[in-house]
């Protein structure tokens, strides 16, 4: 009889706590939200993209967790740097971020701690230029 009652002792506010635990909702990001796919891509990323007319494009991309973008591109030797800003979408298998403005459509392949620039078509750009259209991981 004594073991029944230690072990009521603790018997009882474990359940208490389970019966608590099983009444908090599970909250979660909905389906399609850039959190709820992949947290791996947010942050900043920086590199000198090639440009047809100067010497290249200092490139700083933000991603930010609430699906919205910052882009600042200085053309070297141009003049003053172009910041744009939007939403983005990462796709269902999380391999492409897809810059969303009002003029234009931009993707992104992801990597380890990269984003490589996409071809206007989607496809991947190959050529000896291709290692060029890499953004690194800042931050």
């Amino acid at each position: 009889m004594k073991v029944f009652e230690m072990l009521s002792k603790f018997i009882a506010p474990l359940l208490i706590v389970v019966a608590t635990a099983a009444c908090i909702p599970v909250t979660s990001a909905p389906a399609g939200t850039i959190a709820s796919q992949s947290t791996a891509v947010i942050g900043s990323y920086a590199g000198v993209l090639p440009c047809a007319d100067c010497s290249g494009i200092e490139t700083k991309l933000t991603l930010n967790a609430d699906g919205t973008y910052a882009i600042t591109e200085t053309y070297q030797g141009k003049g003053e740097p172009f910041v744009t800003k939007g939403s983005y979408s990462l796709d269902k298998s999380g391999t492409v971020v897809t810059l969303i403005d009002q003029s234009e459509h931009r993707s992104y392949r992801v990597g380890k701690n990269t984003l490589t620039a996409l071809a206007l078509d989607g496809s991947e750009i190959t050529g000896d230029m291709a290692a060029m259209y890499v953004l690194a991981k800042v931050k």
